[in-house]
């Protein structure tokens, strides 16, 4: 096992209009499970590929277990990568690939065998070994890529949105069995996917990447209830965060349609409370009133999904009589459920109000979650 670090690390391809990677901090600590998470071209895979050794560092420092290996080839480095596309020789079997790598160390014959066996076997992967790859199905293909890296025993696992070509029932058994593999085996990993679902279930933590910037790295938790600022509160949790940018009131006084939230103590020491705010509210902090009970919003059903148990209603409310209005998404019964055209009294649950600075986006020290 092994700790691996990235300190200010950055990376600029020619003639890109930006940063890659702009002054990357982060360090993976020895047997942990980071997921690098974030949309298309925000520099995951890039970072994956400078740990590797495959792509090179504009500047900064690329270091394996305390040691300086920046300019240090991607063999000499002993880390193990697991591909989208398996990577898997056609004309070999399932044997021939895993003991490939250990063929070129030179290990003897019967080592090499029997690490490739006992892999098989952790990996349920022993019926297979006589088999070429056209003869399998995409879940067993990314077991014997992932077995390959397995059996050499490197100092950690770089895995570049493996499940992604897998169907979606596959995709959960996999990453069940991600999870267990690497904690049975201990070895430091550092997980790729574009699936923040892939990334809240798998991860020791989470750090999220935007146009090749670190927005927030922590446990999948603290993400959800206290994401950094507006970008990652968004982007983590299914579905997203509602937003609505409000002004506040003098003296320091934030109104939701009847609710009324006074802003004192949420901002640092010092600090005033800016001109404008944002609010986010995830869909199970807004329930619908029953009744009696007094409602904060009406809101005015435009669609609804229902997923067995639970549903989520997905409408416009009115924050004011003069503001025009918002989208707002609540979880509700799935087997009772307001339809489309109805409008509906809410209530905020205030204790879970997510509060974010109007102009700059970034959480507002103190605000609830």
């Amino acid at each position: 096992m092994s700790t691996l670090s990235l300190d200010a690390v950055s990376c600029t391809y020619p003639d890109a209009a930006r940063p890659a990677l702009n002054d990357l901090n982060i360090t993976v600590g020895d047997g942990e499970f980071l997921v690098l998470v974030g949309p298309s071209g925000c520099g995951k895979s890039t970072t994956l590929r400078i740990l590797a050794g495959l792509e090179d560092a504009t500047s900064g420092t690329v270091r394996i277990d305390g040691h300086d290996v920046t300019d240090v080839s991607p063999r000499e480095r002993d880390i193990a990568m697991v591909f989208q596309n398996y990577a898997l020789y056609p004309h070999m079997t399932v044997a021939e690939n895993m003991e490939f790598s250990l063929k070129l160390s030179k290990m003897s014959k019967d080592e090499r065998r029997r690490k490739v066996r006992d892999t098989a076997e952790l990996l349920g992967l022993g019926d297979l070994l006589d088999r070429k790859p056209k003869a399998l199905s995409g879940g067993q293909r990314q077991r014997v890529a992932m077995g390959r890296a397995v059996v050499r025993e490197p100092k950690a696992f770089l895995m570049d949105e493996p499940l992604s070509n897998l169907d979606a029932r596959l995709r959960v058994q996999m990453r069940a069995e991600v999870s267990r593999l690497s904690r049975q085996l201990g070895v430091t990993t550092v997980y790729v996917t574009h699936d923040q679902t892939e990334a809240m279930t798998m991860g020791d933590r989470v750090a999220v990447l935007r146009d090749g910037n670190l927005q927030q790295v922590a446990a999948p938790g603290e993400l959800y209830d206290r994401p950094a600022n507006v970008f990652v509160a968004g982007f983590i949790g299914s579905p997203a965060m509602s937003f609505f940018t409000v002004p506040v009131s003098s003296p320091g006084v934030l109104f939701l349609g009847q609710l009324v939230l006074p802003l004192s103590g949420m901002t640092r020491a010092g600090e005033a409370v800016p001109p404008r705010v944002t609010v986010g509210l995830r869909p199970e902090d807004v329930t619908v009133c029953s009744q009696g009970e007094q409602a904060d919003l009406q809101l005015t059903v435009t669609a609804v999904e229902v997923l067995g148990s639970d549903a989520y209603i997905y409408g416009t409310v009115k924050l004011d009589a003069v503001a025009g209005p918002e989208k707002l998404v609540v979880r509700v019964d799935g087997r009772s459920h307001p339809q489309v055209g109805e409008t509906v009294p809410v209530r905020i649950d205030s204790s879970r109000i997510h509060l974010f600075d109007g102009d700059s986006g970034v959480r507002i020290n103190g605000a609830v979650s």
